[in-house]
């Protein structure tokens, strides 16, 4: 008989191919029985039942209704010891479904990957999602922050759970990040159709409204100095063709649009420098990756990018809608080759706090008080 049964909850399975596939495997090999519910076909490796729920990310959706039905019966059914919810609405309701199942007196935990409203962003969703967090508090044993800015708001005296912690990130593998040489940077820049000699700044992150990309398409034409600068942008989402459409109309033809890539290691290897103009994010998995691999970041300041970047360290911060900041640090990368050196060196070292290993442990920590 395992020790305990633990579901874990989500909008998607892959989220979990993501991020916990670690975290499952721990529990797995110290005896505890993992589940998963989320929507989607995505085959998850090493839990015992993989469970369909139909939920949808729109917070209105009646389809979600289903859902709650689906997992509440699911949670009824197999008796968790702990539900462990993840994502908005995976978290929302994962948290609903569970509340017969812990006034038995079972255990529901909620990692905020990032709550959906920003320290500088969206004013809207404060008001929407806000409330709708401190009501779900109630009904949660323990929630856990990846930033600070989270953390505070969760010990403001609002959020009315017993548990709450702030762990650094979910984890990178820090491993498949590692510095490349040289030699493989430049055979990299060849495999690509990139030149030795140029300045390539890269940002990975899905073209959405949130991600703001068009600041960056803003800036690159007050950077004509720099001949020999590229951008890249990977990854697709719902703007990539309006994007792209700005671009060429715009004239801006030293940005690259990738599209969607099966391994972002290559391509981030290749850059000289990170960039992300997004207005809000939990953390910034992508930049923790570009760091591990000795890339410094120009980032915008949210509260995810100052759990990261130490502006002056291993990178530079920029405020909202500041493209002279932005460019005046594209530059000052670009030109003085000993400061870039230095950042370069610092970047993997302040990064490390983030790997996957510091991660799990935290998680054991926090898995062994409701699993005793």
């Amino acid at each position: 008989m395992p020790k305990y049964k633990i579901l874990f909850v989500a909008n998607i399975h892959n989220h979990f191919n993501s991020f916990h596939i670690p975290h499952i495997q721990r529990l797995t090999e110290q005896g505890y029985e993992v589940h998963c519910a989320a929507n989607g076909t995505t085959s998850v490796p090493l839990v015992s039942k993989q469970h369909f729920i139909p939920l949808q990310r729109g917070l209105w959706s009646f389809e979600n209704v289903k859902a709650y039905k689906a997992l509440k019966k699911i949670i009824d059914t197999e008796n968790y010891d702990l539900v462990h919810c993840h994502t908005s609405m995976g978290g929302a309701i994962g948290r609903l479904a569970s509340i017969k199942h812990r006034r038995l007196g079972k255990k529901v935990l909620f990692t905020s990957h990032e709550f959906p409203f920003y320290d500088n962003w969206m004013l809207k969703n404060w008001f929407t999602y806000f409330p709708i967090e401190v009501l779900l508090a109630n009904l949660t044993d323990g929630i856990i922050s990846i930033n600070q800015f989270d953390y505070n708001l969760l010990t403001s005296g609002l959020f009315n759970c017993k548990y709450k912690y702030k762990i650094s990130g979910i984890g990178v593998d820090a491993e498949k990040f590692k510095l490349v040489t040289i030699e493989e940077k430049a055979s990299l820049r060849k495999k690509y159709g990139f030149s030795q000699d140029d300045f390539i700044l890269i940002y990975a992150a899905e073209h959405t409204q949130r991600k703001n990309h068009n600041f960056i398409m803003e800036a690159i034409p007050l950077l004509k100095d720099l001949p020999n600068l590229k951008v890249i942008f990977t990854g697709r989402g719902i703007l990539h063709e309006s994007n792209k459409r700005i671009a060429e109309e715009r004239k801006i033809d030293n940005i690259i649009f990738t599209g969607y890539v099966d391994s972002i290691k290559g391509y981030m290897a290749l850059a000289d420098v990170g960039i992300s103009s997004s207005f809000g994010e939990g953390l910034g998995i992508n930049l923790v990756e570009e760091l591990f691999l000795g890339i410094p970041i120009i980032a915008s300041n949210n509260k995810g990018h100052r759990e990261i970047i130490i502006d002056g360290v291993n990178g530079f911060v920029f405020n909202k809608g500041d493209h002279q900041k932005f460019v005046k640090s594209v530059s000052e990368l670009n030109s003085n080759r000993d400061l870039y050196r230095e950042m370069a060196a610092k970047a993997p070292k302040t990064a490390d706090k983030f790997s996957i290993h510091s991660s799990i442990e935290e998680m054991s920590i926090i898995y062994r008080n409701f699993l005793k």
